[in-house]
């Protein structure tokens, strides 16, 4: 299977929406991967983010390398976390 889902509307109804599922993901690679995804986003685009434990630490990890470039929030928390990430 894989980790990437993609639709036709972001979060407000005018970008695309993809979805990445890092649980399927190896530690070695899902930072780089979800580094990948988002810098993949135009401006308006969303990814929303799948985690099978809190995210907290990939969210500081994006907030590190591209700081101001994106808003985020929580969709549903436990038992799987997802979180919208969109493009600004």
């Amino acid at each position: 299977m894989k980790p990437f889902r993609e639709g036709d509307a972001g979060a407000d109804g005018g970008g695309r929406l993809r979805e990445l599922d890092a649980s399927k993901l190896r530690s070695q690679v899902r930072r780089r991967a979800i580094l990948e995804a988002f810098d993949n986003l135009a401006r308006g685009d969303s990814l929303i983010l799948r985690f099978d434990r809190h995210p907290l630490p990939l969210i500081f990890f994006l907030s590190e390398d591209r700081f101001g470039q994106f808003t985020g929030r929580f969709l549903q928390r436990e038992p799987v976390w997802r979180v919208l990430i969109t493009r600004i």
